[in-house]
This record gives structure tokens, C-alpha cells and sequence, in this order.
């Protein structure tokens, strides 16, 4: 099991999360979740806000303070582009011809 499996196992743990309840508060897929407990699938700093934000918000916290919502919103777009960055930076160097 990778570290990031291990680390998330005891998060949820501790945050008293199940995988059903990180995946509906997420909006990630619950089989996607499972992998990512056991190991099998790598998560993309996208995937690492939106459970982070559903490890400590939730719901409930949600509606109860949303003036928050958007900088959760926010976190999300900048994790994408993050993503979306180094995945254009990985693309070119593969494409790139030796000199």
C-alpha cells in the first residue's frame, strides 16, 4: 500500500469519514475511492482538495457557512490547473526529439 493510501486510510479514520461518505461529499466515483484506499490508483492534486475538503467539511458545514463555498471553489480551480499544467509540462518533454 502506498504512503498516500496509508495517510488517507488514517485521515478518514480520524475524521470519522466511511469511503461511501468521502466519495458523496467528494462527488468522486466510489470504486475511484476504493482504489485509492487500497493503493491501486494515484490521486491528482485535484482529487487531493476535493477529499480534503470532504474529509473536514462536509454538508453540514457547508451550509452552514457558505460564504466559504467559494474559496473551497476557488482551491478546486487552482488544484485543476495545477493538474492541468503539469500534465501539458509531461506532454512536452515526451514529445520533445534528442538533440
Amino acid at each position: 500500500m502506498s504512503d498516500f493510501a496509508h495517510a488517507l486510510n488514517d485521515l478518514a479514520k480520524l475524521c470519522g469519514k466511511s469511503e461511501y461518505q468521502l466519495a458523496q461529499y467528494s462527488g468522486l466515483d466510489p470504486t475511484f475511492i476504493r482504489q485509492l484506499f487500497d493503493g491501486e490508483k494515484n490521486a491528482s492534486n485535484l482529487t487531493i482538495v476535493r477529499l480534503t475538503m470532504a474529509l473536514v467539511i462536509g454538508p453540514d458545514l457547508a451550509r452552514k457557512y457558505p460564504a466559504q463555498v467559494p474559496f473551497v471553489l476557488n482551491a478546486i480551480k487552482d488544484a485543476q490547473l495545477s493538474d492541468e499544467i503539469a500534465a501539458s509540462t509531461e506532454s512536452r518533454n515526451r514529445t520533445r526529439l534528442p538533440r
